[in-house]
């Protein structure tokens, strides 16, 4: 299913909530608007088939996101949209994916390779980690477990460079003949990886420059 928005809304208008697309679980789809938001939900991704509504939200008028403020370690842009299914049971049972565009004015000032897309929980905006910009395209994609409120936000390295608990290693203890190493780093780095065997031996030496924030 490839389905557009057939009405002519400008992207600072709402989409109104019955503007919705069907969606076949069984063979996935893409929903898209006219301002070039796009769902992605691959085939068999969704426990049943359903009604997928896309709502571009005014954060200055939508009292919910009114009462919420941003994290203190990311800038928002006006940029919020809630995508659901009409129906409330039916969820994700594998990850789709959401792109949000931004234009050069909705971004003035901000670093656009540090723009990320948050989402709502619990009263709080959390950076979803598979996020990333675009700047070609100007577009912020993610993987999402579900659907829910989504916002572009620029996100402001803050703190130390590494966590202890997002530099790990899978599977661990290693078996077979891979390991991955998962880092991610609080600015953007050059990042370098020596791995040794048990017996103090380097066996390996893992690079990747201008791993971003």
């Amino acid at each position: 299913m490839r389905a557009e928005a057939s009405s002519a809304l400008s992207p600072s208008r709402c989409i109104s909530a019955d503007n919705w697309r069907f969606f076949d679980a069984s063979g996935g789809g893409v929903v898209r608007t006219v301002d070039g938001m796009e769902v992605q939900v691959p085939a068999a991704s969704a426990s049943q088939n359903d009604k997928i509504m896309v709502t571009r939200l005014d954060p200055a008028t939508y009292e919910p996101l009114a009462r919420v403020s941003a994290a203190a370690s990311a800038n928002p842009t006006d940029i919020v949209y809630e995508v659901k299914f009409q129906n409330p049971a039916t969820r994700l049972v594998a990850p789709a994916t959401v792109s949000l565009p931004y234009t050069a004015s909705d971004v003035a000032g901000m670093q656009e390779e540090n723009l990320r897309l948050y989402t709502l929980s619990g009263g709080t905006w959390v950076m979803l980690n598979t996020s990333s910009a675009d700047t070609a395209a100007k577009k912020v994609s993610a993987e999402v477990a579900h659907f829910s409120i989504f916002r572009i936000m620029e996100y402001v390295p803050s703190g130390a460079l590494f966590a202890d608990n997002e530099v790990y290693t899978y599977p661990n203890p290693a078996t077979g003949d891979t390991v991955t190493f998962k880092v991610r780093v609080a600015y953007k780095s050059y990042v370098r990886v020596d791995v040794y065997n048990v017996a103090g031996e380097k066996v390996a030496a893992l690079e990747k420059a201008d791993c971003p924030a």
